[in-house]
């Protein structure tokens, strides 16, 4: 062995032999790196910083998600919900005052973000492609996303409510004593004071809308599901009117009056019938002892046996208010005249 050198950078140890006719054979054999040596040979490999496969090939929606988490794991501490790529959430919270929600959201299919407030999209902001929609992830603060759904919401309402209101008011202009429901979409709304004596009476959550010239509208609605349901809860105290969209797009006004006035008409209608003194000449709030059932039962009560029965009238606003609900529920059922004679009490005195 005559020793150690270099070939082609690599160390090598170089051997030689004679053989039996006296001639030289060069021998050259790789020397191997001690454990120091290749530890160190690692350590020196590990600290050369070279771009890692992943990020080499991330791809737009890659960086999509990566960008959204980073967003996501700052303002939550949670990683972002990519099932559904078409409504990534990005923010949710509600209005301060009115406790509508607000959500924002990116759709990574179609490359827009999303602006959503009380359920109806307020916003639409569109980008070229995904690339161009990563530069807008690359800052997301939740603040602005909030204040930039907010902002196009009352831009939008400060549109529509006008002209619904402006309608509402013609109706209420000719309604005054009436609680206004105004049809909008799925919804009935009412508007100012009429909202706020529904919302309390209703227990409905009030809120208000922004109006030009005016400021802060109050309003409330329930939905045209439950309409019938409200409606008989108002009229237990007021007259109500509702202005409803027919399938032609015109509004049908239609007014209910309250279970005092509705009763007080049914006694007008039966005075101009019978004469000021049909109902005798009680005293109001008397309330006679109940007589027996003056009239013969039958398997359906007449118009006579009822006009008969009201004509005995005991004078009291409860037994009218007990009658609407009576008649509503059992109509010419055979008891009917019968109820009425027991409610309204007996023959007037002469």
């Amino acid at each position: 062995m005559t020793g150690d050198w270099l070939a082609e950078g690599v160390p090598v140890a170089q051997l030689s032999a004679q053989d039996e006719h006296g001639q030289f054979t060069l021998f050259e054999l790789p020397v191997f790196p001690s454990e120091q040596e290749q530890i160190s040979q690692i350590h020196e490999a590990e600290s050369v910083k070279t771009p890692s496969a992943i990020s080499v090939a991330e791809t737009p929606l890659d960086t999509a998600k990566r960008l959204i988490n980073e967003y996501c794991q700052r303002e939550f501490q949670n990683d972002g919900n990519f099932s559904d790529l078409s409504n990534v959430g990005l923010a949710y919270t509600t209005t301060e005052e009115e406790e509508l929600e607000v959500q924002v959201s990116a759709d990574l299919v179609n490359f827009r973000m999303l602006y959503e407030v009380d359920g109806e999209l307020v916003a639409r902001v569109q980008f070229h492609d995904l690339d161009d929609l990563n530069e807008f992830l690359e800052d997301l603060d939740f603040s602005e996303l909030v204040a930039f759904a907010e902002e196009h919401w009352e831009k939008e309402q400060a549109v529509s409510v006008p002209a619904a209101y402006n309608a509402y008011n013609d109706i209420k202009e000719h309604r005054p004593d009436s609680i206004v429901l105004f049809q909008i979409g799925d919804f009935f709304e009412m508007y100012g004071e009429d909202a706020k004596t529904a919302a309390e009476l209703l227990d409905l959550a009030i809120t208000t809308r922004p109006l030009p010239g005016i400021g802060r509208l109050p309003m409330c609605g329930v939905p045209a599901h439950s309409l019938n349901d409200y409606v008989e809860l108002l009229r237990d105290k007021y007259d109500v009117t509702v202005a409803a969209l027919g399938d032609n797009g015109e509004r049908q006004i239609i007014t209910r009056l309250s279970l005092d006035h509705e009763a007080e008409a049914a006694i007008d209608a039966q005075e101009a019938v019978y004469g000021a003194d049909a109902f005798g000449s009680r005293t109001l709030g008397t309330i006679p002892d109940p007589p027996e059932p003056y009239l013969p039962l039958r398997d359906k009560a007449t118009q006579e046996d009822i006009d008969a029965a009201i004509q005995r009238w005991n004078g009291s606003i409860e037994s009218k208010h007990a009658v609407v609900r009576y008649i509503e529920r059992h109509g010419r059922e055979k008891d009917t005249a019968a109820w009425l004679s027991r409610e309204y009490g007996g023959a007037p005195a002469l």
